[in-house]
């Protein structure tokens, strides 16, 4: 599926403040989202993961679109944060197929 970037970060923005689980371990995060960039708070910690760019995440998706993938291991080149975005990312495309649907 393809994703824009812009949607994405739109999604992402109304996504702000919300706790999030991650696809593969359940992991609790929180995220905040910008016009230029997104950061993930791991529940665990409390502390910010670091900010992911634009840049990156136009590359995320880009991967996810070639392959469909939700394997954390192959976005580590493009980011550390693959496994809240592939949360996201799956958070959006149910909401799409929602939609569709109704």
């Amino acid at each position: 599926m393809k994703i824009k970037l812009e949607d994405y970060v739109q999604y992402a923005q109304s996504l702000h403040g919300l706790t999030r689980k991650t696809l593969a371990e359940g992991k609790e995060f929180r995220i905040e989202a910008f016009h230029d960039r997104v950061r993930f708070f791991p529940k665990s910690t409390g502390k910010p993961r670091g900010t992911t760019t634009l840049k990156q995440i136009g590359q995320i998706l880009a991967h996810y679109e070639k392959t469909g993938s939700h394997k954390t291991s192959e976005y580590q080149e493009i980011t550390r944060n693959a496994s809240y975005h592939l949360a996201v990312i799956a958070d959006y495309v149910a909401t799409q197929k929602v939609d569709k649907a109704e």
